[in-house]
């Protein structure tokens, strides 16, 4: 459990809490949200117009004034190389980040005016830095970057997760095989948690992302695969007729002829209604690909069976147009 971690607070302990974090091995598993590295920022001297990027700045000066109904928060940056303006609507609980001297860990797509470069954009991410951060990154080394609360600033986050590595096993229950780690060239489990929490260089940290991505894939797929051979035990009963007198008349009074997806994806579909299993499938197709023609057609091969469908809809509009 976290209180078994030296010096947690009452209030650290809450917050995780609230972050689902209650054992020393959800702290492992609350993995960084980001990680930079100096090598791999922007000068803001470098910013091109419409390129995204990550840039640390340094706040020269913030104002806040009101367009209308509009709240608007002016921030000047500089970074030694360059300047920038920042702005942000409609946001005043931020302002409190924005004080003059503050370090900001910018990921945006800058646009280029004449005279300056502008951030603001909806999508633009971004993390205040302390001065132990600004030191790391001067450094050169990578920076762990965590979900920040009033309770658990960054620094304090990296250092819970350092002790929770050193009172970690040795070696973690790995959920991979050996001789599949083996094959995949991919690090055991125990260092892919070091490497996302406390990279000494990018290609670690590389390393433990690609281990800990190919696992979230692998369990996802064997759990597809497992509930997909537990599907097939099951005996739903009755197949369906498939060449019935509806699918019929259906497929003869179409105005168009069927394309070769369409008639192949129906081919798929009444092949599994024919068989005694539950059908599992997602049909996927750009819109006007003809999916309401397929599933037509299921439809009326269920009715050929005596049976009846329930075709959802999930705006009152297609619904209409189905009718």
């Amino acid at each position: 459990m976290l209180p078994d971690l030296a010096g947690v607070s009452e209030a650290e302990r809450r917050s995780l809490a609230r972050m689902g974090v209650r054992t020393t091995d959800d702290l492992l598993w609350r993995l960084p949200r980001r990680h930079v590295q100096r090598d791999h920022l922007t000068p803001l001297a470098e910013a091109r117009d419409g390129v995204p990027g990550a840039f640390v700045a340094r706040v020269a000066r913030m104002g806040q004034f009101r367009r209308g109904k509009l709240h608007v928060m002016r921030v000047d940056l500089e970074d030694g190389t360059g300047r920038a303006t920042l702005f942000r609507f409609n946001r005043p609980y931020e302002a409190p980040k924005f004080f003059p001297g503050a370090v900001l860990l910018l990921a945006d797509t800058p646009e280029r005016g004449r005279t300056a470069i502008r951030f603001g954009g909806q999508g633009a991410t971004i993390e205040s830095l302390d001065g132990d951060d600004a030191r790391r990154l001067d450094a050169g080394e990578v920076l762990s970057l965590y979900r920040a609360t009033e309770t658990l600033p960054q620094a304090r986050s990296r250092a819970l997760a350092r002790q929770a590595l050193a009172a970690a096993p040795g070696e973690a229950a790995d959920p991979l095989p050996g001789d599949l780690r083996e094959r995949q060239n991919l690090v055991p489990l125990a260092d892919a948690l070091r490497g996302a929490h406390t990279p000494g260089d990018w290609a670690e940290w590389e390393r433990a992302r690609r281990r800990l991505v190919f696992e979230q894939h692998f369990l996802l797929q064997a759990a597809i695969g497992r509930d997909r051979i537990a599907l097939a035990r099951i005996r739903k009963g009755r197949a369906y007729t498939v060449d019935g007198a509806r699918l019929g008349r259906f497929r003869a009074g179409l105005p168009w002829p069927l394309t070769g997806a369409q008639s192949r994806a129906i081919g798929e579909i009444l092949a599994d209604l024919a068989r005694p299993q539950p059908m599992n499938r997602l049909l996927q197709g750009d819109v006007g690909s003809g999916k309401t023609a397929v599933a037509a057609a299921a439809i009326a091969a269920a009715a050929d069976s005596g049976y009846q469908s329930a075709v959802m809809a999930p705006t009152e509009i297609l619904a209409e147009q189905h009718f």
